[in-house]
């Protein structure tokens, strides 16, 4: 009787469905602790406790639920974020890409993928997955471009070291100008 008066005061004190979800678990262990160490109960007393636990359980199910909903939404987000991005790449002239605004927009769509709240645990690493291949495709392209204009800088930080060495200020100030185009 003991424990199901335990889990009837559960109901009214005022916990977090988490908290609460906890807690009834924990009076169902030790009553099945208690079971088995021979002080049977009674099936009528089993019962009464079952139904008491399950009663107390009932505003943890539409918590459980709404998280769930809220999980499940999520991953449509993020779903849509990925399509966005495969869209994105697909729109793409990649002759002419403008590189900054690429950059600038991979950013902004790491940064809201994560913002988006959690998932359900066994969609984690697909989805994670999947935003890299997307994101895998555009670093490709990101990749190479940083490489030529690390190599165009490097080469005009020679060319303009290579200006000291002109005798002639005018000569020196011509060449600068050409550089510069």
């Amino acid at each position: 009787k003991d424990h199901i008066e335990q889990v009837n005061q559960l109901s009214d004190a005022g916990l977090s469905p988490e908290k609460l979800a906890a807690e009834i678990k924990q009076a169902r262990e030790q009553w099945a602790a208690w079971d088995k160490s021979g002080d049977h109960p009674g099936k009528g007393l089993w019962k009464e406790f079952d139904r008491t636990c399950e009663e107390s359980y009932k505003p943890c199910i539409a918590h459980f639920e709404k998280l769930k909903q809220r999980r499940k939404e999520n991953l449509q987000q993020r779903r849509a974020v990925i399509d966005g991005l495969n869209a994105r790449f697909a729109a793409t002239d990649w002759d002419r890409p403008d590189w900054r605004e690429i950059d600038k927009f991979i950013n902004h769509t790491r940064r809201d993928f994560y913002k988006i709240g959690n998932v359900d645990f066994k969609h984690r690493k697909p989805i994670a997955r999947a935003l890299d291949e997307a994101l895998g495709k555009f670093d490709e392209y990101l990749s190479s471009e940083r490489e030529r204009s690390i190599k165009a800088r490097e080469k005009l930080i020679a060319d303009i070291e290579a200006l000291g060495e002109v005798a002639s200020l005018r000569e020196a100030l011509d060449r600068l100008e050409i550089l510069k185009k």
